[in-house]
């Protein structure tokens, strides 16, 4: 990111599953420890309703579902620096 302070509705990361059947849905799961900062939109993570202030790598959990069920989970960090 290079920037302590990442504004409310930025996208920070863009999601493309391979494998499985579309359409595929996302979405935050509990084991993320930061999950409560960011909203999923299709397929990009945002941030949530309050700008990301602290400089840190923030954790997200998310699942993919495809259009058969079959599930895929991953953790991702999102580095936020100070400038």
């Amino acid at each position: 990111m290079g920037n302590e302070n990442v504004a409310s509705g930025a996208t920070v990361l863009t999601m493309e599953a391979q494998g499985g059947t579309a359409p595929y849905t996302y979405e935050l799961i509990p084991d993320g420890e930061d999950n409560d900062k960011f909203v999923i939109g299709s397929s990009e993570v945002k941030v949530g309703e309050n700008a990301l202030t602290e400089a840190k790598t923030y954790k997200i959990y998310v699942q993919a579902t495809d259009s058969k069920g079959e599930t895929y989970k991953e953790g991702f960090d999102i580095p936020v620096a100070a400038e």
